[in-house]
């Protein structure tokens, strides 16, 4: 589900007023290289790449930076008021005319990977009782009770059941232990809970 994401930082420590940008975009591009070619050989089309630029910065003397969007061929102008921008709208004033610093060059990869097809589970009208296919005697804080024990794909949407229970499927076995529930999602996801006292 999660797309793939590569994150890549150099630290460039210095003023803007100093900074040399040839080496501020060939740092860039660098990192910008090794991320597309990071997700290529895992597979990735290049069409299927996103990169997006940016910088750690501070006025000078701060100890913390804030981290500002910027791509390669901004100007150091444009990044100084970017910066300037950035800090007014977290902190509600700027310093326009104090030195800005910059700290960190950052290029974060993305790889955008097809999204599986979720399918939601039947609303049939069926009943929760048409989906327990045994009752046992489970042992639950020193004593045995009395527990239904439910076939997963039988569960249909919405309903919600309490425990003890145990809801078996292929590939594991859930337990909801008593005082607790579990609720049926649309997609068949269960969702559990602690109902009332533990």
């Amino acid at each position: 589900m999660a797309d793939l994401k590569h994150d890549y930082v150099r630290t460039y420590l210095s003023t803007l007023r100093e900074a040399d940008l040839s080496g501020i975009r060939e740092l860039l591009n660098e990192m910008a290289e090794e991320g597309r070619r990071d997700l290529v050989r895992e597979g990735l089309p290049d069409d299927r790449i996103n990169l997006s630029y940016s910088a750690d910065m501070r006025y000078l003397g701060q100890a913390f930076e804030l981290n500002v969007a910027v791509t390669p061929g901004m100007e150091i102008s444009d990044v100084e008021t970017a910066f300037h921008q950035e800090y007014y709208k977290v902190y509600g004033y700027a310093r326009e005319g104090t030195d800005v610093e910059l700290v960190n060059l950052r290029v974060v990869a993305i790889g955008r990977v097809d999204k599986p097809s979720m399918s939601r589970i039947s609303q049939d009208g069926s009943e929760l009782t048409q989906a327990i296919k045994a009752k046992r005697r489970v042992y639950f804080g020193g004593n045995f009770v009395d527990c239904p024990i439910y076939q997963r794909e039988l569960l249909p949407a919405g309903v919600s059941i309490d425990g003890p229970a145990i809801v078996e499927e292929y590939s594991s076995t859930t337990v909801i232990f008593p005082h607790w529930k579990a609720s049926v999602g649309s997609f068949g996801e269960l969702t559990l809970e602690p109902k009332g006292k533990l």
